[in-house]
């Protein structure tokens, strides 16, 4: 695992205090306002499984975060990209140029990626895989640079990510580990994304990133204890933490599907029933309705979550089995029904922008599904796969067409 660690630095050599036109004062201001001071100190672990790629001077001379190419550097239009013009405020920081400013990539930037990206390459020689952690810092009150937008609230941590080189398993067990610490966390928020080296940027999914800020108004010792278990997990040492270490059950994010199961419960109906749900597909007038409890699981997650479910055979008018459709209670057929989803335990679902904590609290009377992104659906695909099977199966078919008969 990398460590990379960009802005901690307030070193600005002395040959370099020419290209900025403000006071000494006002310089010691903006260093104070724009470092991610201590990042090397939180995130600083010595661990075998560790890598650290850290600037060798203050942002404010050159910002190894940014592209190096103006042009391609969004921050640009702030004054603020590789080697910035502007402060924070927006009024002028450095003049110098072109020649001054290739000179600077140069000695400092160019070394800097080389580094880092050298470092990924080793990883991946060695392990088949990397996985690189940005560190930084952030006010709590936003700089006039930043646009933290109008329904921003405060949090204490921010995971910056994207969806080809951060896995979502990932970022949920970051996530759930700071959680379980009463902390509270946002994704890309009020930062995005999280630094990869050109030449694996969206090409090399082996090269995973994400990137963890830390608001600076938290408590320096004790933020810096409790990252250094993290990091040591995430280097590979899995003993560092355990599942008390986590908030919720489960250890994956219910977007992988590949180990869940299904299992029914007590059924409450398995009838004929007018097949209104197909008039006009020239079927048969008729179906075989069932509906009844079925819950979910996974070798990976300690929770079950608990849904009623129907399907409905569908027949030709030859009393041949047409198709089979499975879903929801109610989705189907509009019927009364009782019954309610439960989740026994805590699950985690994250869709690649927002966390979603799904809980059945002792003495709720029903979990409302929907406050989760897409769950359902994925639990509902994964038992209409399943029922699918029955119409390649031709001893299962002709069960369910002879009940169809017997029941007419």
């Amino acid at each position: 695992m990398i460590l990379h660690i960009p802005h901690h630095s307030i070193y600005i050599p002395d040959e370099y205090r020419d290209l900025f036109v403000i006071s000494d004062e006002a310089l010691a201001e903006e260093i104070q306002l724009m470092t991610d001071h201590d990042t090397d100190t939180i995130f600083g672990p010595q661990h075998p499984n560790i890598t650290r790629v850290s600037a060798e001077v203050s942002r404010l001379l050159v910002d190894m975060e940014r592209f190096r190419n103006d042009k391609d550097e969004s921050m640009s239009i702030k004054g603020m990209g590789a080697v910035y013009t502007q402060r924070q405020d927006g009024t002028p920081l450095k003049v110098f140029t072109p020649e001054q400013r290739e000179a600077l990539l140069q000695r400092y930037y160019d070394p800097h990626h080389k580094a880092l990206e050298e470092a990924v390459q080793k990883e991946l020689d060695q392990y088949g895989k990397c996985l690189i952690i940005d560190c930084h810092s952030f006010p709590n009150e936003a700089l006039p640079y930043e646009d933290r937008g109008e329904y921003y609230e405060v949090v204490d941590f921010c995971i910056g990510m994207d969806d080809f080189h951060a896995p979502k398993e990932l970022v949920l067990d970051v996530y759930r580990f700071l959680v379980a610490h009463d902390y509270k966390v946002a994704i890309n928020s009020p930062f995005t994304g999280s630094i990869v080296p050109s030449k694996f940027y969206q090409k090399d999914s082996r090269v995973k990133s994400i990137m963890i800020e830390v608001n600076r108004d938290l408590e320096l010792d004790y933020v810096t204890s409790f990252i250094d278990d993290l990091l040591a997990y995430l280097s590979g040492d899995k003993q560092a933490l355990t599942s008390d270490d986590f908030d919720g059950d489960n250890s994956i994010t219910l977007a992988k599907l590949d180990d869940w199961e299904f299992y029914e419960g007590e059924e409450y109906a398995n009838e004929i029933y007018p097949c209104l749900s197909k008039e006009g597909y020239g079927l048969h007038e008729s179906c075989l309705f069932r509906s009844m409890d079925v819950s979910f699981s996974s070798p990976s997650c300690k929770s079950t979550i608990n849904l009623w479910m129907e399907v409905a055979y569908y027949f030709t008018p030859d009393k041949k089995l047409h198709s089979v459709d499975v879903n929801r209670s109610g989705c189907i057929y509009e019927r009364a029904t009782s019954g309610n989803s439960t989740v026994d335990g805590c699950i985690y679902d994250f869709d690649g922008s927002e966390v979603n904590k799904i809980s059945y609290e002792e003495g709720e009377s029903e979990f409302d599904l929907y406050t989760s992104s897409d769950i359902e659906s994925k639990l509902v695909e994964l038992m209409y796969d399943s029922y699918q099977q029955i119409m390649t199966n031709k001893e299962d078919k002709n069960a369910i067409e002879e009940r169809f008969k017997n029941l007419l």
